[in-house]
């Protein structure tokens, strides 16, 4: 029988990669799970036929999509409270305070 040839760099570093591509996998889902928790979120507060929500229905939203740090938002004031947001900027608020939340805790 021949023996089996020496390892290679590629084959010393297939496990760190195996693992590498399921921590990768693994946030691809913990970020597919989020924004289906915003969109499942935002859709309970929007109107029929509407595509925005009121600035005020921000909280509630970030609130039951479970973003951290949702309840540290100040509270529009009846001057602000009437403007509205789309799903994308929704989006972009809860990349903030996760990112926030994240810096904050390291």
């Amino acid at each position: 029988s021949r023996p089996s040839p020496p390892p290679t760099p590629a084959t010393e570093t297939a496990p760190a990669a195996q693992r590498g591509g399921e921590a990768s996998a693994a946030l691809a889902s913990r970020a597919a799970l989020q924004r289906a928790m915003l969109a499942t979120a935002f859709a309970a507060e929007c109107r029929p036929g509407s595509d925005v929500v009121p600035l005020r229905a921000l909280e509630r939203i970030l609130r039951r999509a479970q973003v951290p740090g949702a309840g540290s938002l100040p509270t529009p004031g009846d001057e602000l409270g009437h403007l509205e947001m789309s799903f994308c900027e929704v989006v972009e608020a809860a990349h903030r305070m996760r990112a926030r939340h994240s810096a904050g805790a390291t």
